[in-house]
């Protein structure tokens, strides 16, 4: 009954912070469609001034490079990794092999959750943000996991 116990423990803290990690990564990823609508948005209605005084239609903006995406989506999951480590400085898990293993574990879990979330809001006509697609889901919560696990204590 004691191993019982001790397996649902251990399940429950692996859930618990495997929660916490997709709250926050799900918080950028609303922002991120937020952001890419007001500026659809912005664009659309720079169309329309120009098509209304007869100019030639402007150019759709470039999005971020891959580089920025890379460095943004990082910095935003060190930052995130942080406000965490604020809201709740103790580690839900308290096994140190277990977080070790939970370092590498939940990115890949979490980059697979925001394929998914990509793929649903492909097929429901909204276009996917780079968030949406496993390497930067993967590499935000890489990046807040490793404060985590350095800085929890």
């Amino acid at each position: 009954m004691e191993i019982l116990f001790f397996l649902l423990e251990i399940l429950g803290e692996i859930l618990l912070e495997f929660l916490l990690s997709l709250f926050f990564e799900g918080a950028v990823e609303v922002s991120g469609h937020k952001v890419q609508k007001s500026r659809k948005k912005r664009f659309d209605a720079r169309v329309q001034r120009a098509l209304i005084s007869g100019e030639p239609e402007p150019e759709p903006p470039e999005p971020f490079s891959w580089v920025i995406s890379v460095l943004l989506y990082f910095i935003l999951g060190l930052a995130f990794g942080i406000i965490s480590l604020l809201l709740f400085p103790d580690p839900f898990i308290k096994s140190a092999d277990i977080r070790l293993i939970y370092l590498f574990a939940a990115p890949i879990a979490a980059g697979m959750v925001m394929s998914l979330v990509g793929r649903v809001r492909d097929k429901n006509g909204e276009e996917p943000i780079r968030l949406d697609n496993f390497f930067y889901g993967f590499l935000f919560a890489l990046a807040m996991n490793l404060v985590r696990y350095y800085f929890a204590v």
